[in-house]
C-alpha cells in the first residue's frame, strides 16, 4: 500500500493557491533552515542552501507551479527575491489561518 500524502491547508497568496502540509510554527526542518540562514557564522552556501530547502518544504508539491507562476510575472526570469518574499507570505497566512 503507498503511503498516504498528508492533507494540507490551501493558501492564496498574490492569486496562487499554495497546498501547505507542515505546519511553519511547528516543523523541525523549517526551524534549522531558520537557524542556519540567521546564523552570522553560516557560509553564504550554506545560507542558500537553507534557503532553497525552507522554500521546497513551505511549496510542496505546489513548488514547480509557484515557480511558473513568478517567472511568467517577472517577465521569464526567477528572481530570489520574488521567491523569498512569497514564500514568507505564505508561512504568514498559512500560520494565520491556523488561529
Amino acid at each position: 500500500m503507498a503511503a498516504r500524502k498528508p492533507k494540507g491547508k490551501a493558501v492564496e497568496v498574490d492569486g496562487i493557491t499554495v497546498d501547505v502540509t507542515i505546519d511553519p510554527a511547528d516543523d523541525y526542518e523549517l526551524a534549522a533552515c531558520s537557524a542556519v540562514i540567521s546564523d552570522p557564522d553560516a557560509t553564504a552556501a550554506e545560507k542558500t542552501r537553507a534557503i532553497v530547502r525552507q522554500h521546497e518544504l513551505v511549496l510542496g508539491d505546489s513548488r514547480k507551479k509557484v515557480m511558473e507562476e513568478l517567472r511568467k510575472r517577472n517577465g521569464g526570469k526567477l528572481p530570489g527575491s520574488a521567491v523569498n518574499e512569497f514564500c514568507n507570505r505564505v508561512i504568514a497566512q498559512a500560520g494565520e489561518a491556523k488561529n
